[in-house]
């Protein structure tokens, strides 16, 4: 019985030391962001780090202006080791939607200003307002 308690604390203790060795997976956040069907959507939400990314990528990469739709915060976001580009880094590639931040606050984002174009930086790039229309960004803090 005493060999069998003893190989049972050996087994433990080999498991538990094999499990300090290995790397230990965290799962990156989810990715709420979808633009999939972003001709019949009218409202967008963004809730994480990856979202707000693949928000900026939407624009600044894929072209989308997000003309008549709205674009809102549904969390706090800490960009804290994030690279930051901006939403809509050329003039040929804008942001002309609605952005409501729904009173949160956006972190830690940080931007190399040479690395622009034009030397200018921050949450926004460009911002173009459709003839006959308006944008709107409101409510949110940026720190």
């Amino acid at each position: 019985m005493k060999k069998r308690i003893l190989s049972l604390i050996l087994t433990v203790a080999m498991m538990l030391s094999v499990m300090t060795i290995l790397p230990i997976s965290v799962s990156a956040e989810e990715n709420t962001f979808d633009i999939s069907e972003y001709d019949t959507t009218e409202v967008f939400t963004i809730s994480t780090a990856t979202d707000l990314v693949n928000f900026q990528n939407a624009v600044s990469t894929s072209g989308k202006t997000f003309a008549g739709k709205t674009v809102e915060l549904d969390a706090d976001i800490d960009l804290q080791g994030v690279t930051w580009e901006g939403i809509g880094i050329t003039s040929s590639k804008p942001f002309s939607g609605n952005f409501d931040g729904n009173g949160h606050t956006i972190s830690n984002m940080s931007q190399t200003h040479s690395s622009k174009p034009d030397g200018k930086g921050g949450l926004f790039g460009f911002i173009r307002v459709p003839a006959n229309s308006e944008v709107e960004i409101k409510d949110f803090t940026l720190t």
